[in-house]
């Protein structure tokens, strides 16, 4: 019976360990994101400032749309629920869920459209 009791409690302390790691991980992951978007940010202001201003507001609009840096943005269906539209306005974000390293090699060789920056959320077994 103490043999299980220890056991229990060896189990515990390693989820609790796992759950830890698994935090920090994930904060991790957020700090990248955050950074990624502030230096798109500022480069997008860096070169919204260097632009004529006296571009009309639609050669404007269209200006920004076409000078926006292209992020590709591979992860597992981990990130299904973000919501990329929100992620940044300095670049035009396309998320793509693939499940596996072999998925993600295959569709990034084959991708013609090149980005600008690529970023991957993989999680392996």
């Amino acid at each position: 019976m103490k043999a299980k009791d220890e056991e229990i409690q060896q189990l515990t302390q390693n989820i609790r360990k796992l759950k830890t790691n698994l935090d920090t991980a994930q904060d991790e992951v957020i700090q990248l994101k955050n950074h990624v978007a502030a230096q798109l940010d500022a480069n997008m202001a860096k070169e919204t400032s260097a632009t004529n201003k006296a571009a009309t507001n639609q050669q404007q609009h269209r200006n920004d749309t076409q000078s926006k840096p292209k992020v590709l943005f591979l992860g597992t269906s981990n990130i299904k629920a973000i919501n990329e539209a929100k992620l940044t306005t300095a670049a035009t974000v396309e998320m793509v869920v693939k499940y596996s390293l072999k998925e993600t090699v295959a569709y990034v060789t084959s991708h013609e459209d090149i980005p600008d920056l690529g970023c991957t959320a993989l999680v392996n077994k």
